[in-house]
């Protein structure tokens, strides 16, 4: 059964009505790039936890927050790292994978850079150095090889 003019008129104010106005509306496309840092050693000072959500599961990603010799307003947040796996060199993020016991997964990117770092726990890498280097879009992610 097709929708007549006025009951395809009603959806669209009803729709129109819902919509609430949000402060992005008219953000346009801006003009400058980023300014990217340059790899270099960083001093981790913290960490955090956060929860990514995808259309298929949940899990969380420990965001490294780090001092940059270059960046003077603040920290940055790191949550990858380049690694050195079966003779290639790739990156990952760093996934907070637990194993059946609760402890971070053995070989996991993450457990690799505790290892690299000399860590035993997440809390110990706080006031570690690393360096890093660039990820494929330029992001700075941590080096481990």
């Amino acid at each position: 059964m097709e929708k007549t003019n006025n009951e395809i008129k009603k959806e669209e104010n009803t729709q129109n009505e819902t919509r609430q106005p949000n402060i992005f509306d008219d953000l346009l496309i801006g003009t400058t790039e980023n300014t990217m840092l340059q790899p270099t050693p960083v001093t981790i000072k913290d960490y955090k936890i956060e929860e990514i959500t995808t259309t298929k599961n949940k899990s969380k990603k420990i965001v490294f927050l780090c001092e940059h010799p270059n960046k003077n307003d603040g920290l940055i947040q790191i949550s990858s790292i380049q690694q050195l796996k079966n003779k290639t060199i790739n990156t990952t993020a760093t996934w907070l994978n637990l194993d059946k016991e609760g402890l971070l997964q053995k070989n996991s990117a993450t457990a690799n850079l505790l290892k690299h770092l000399q860590a035993k726990t997440i809390k110990e890498t706080i006031n570690k150095t690393i360096n890093t280097t660039t990820d494929d879009n330029g992001y700075l992610t941590f080096k481990t090889y």
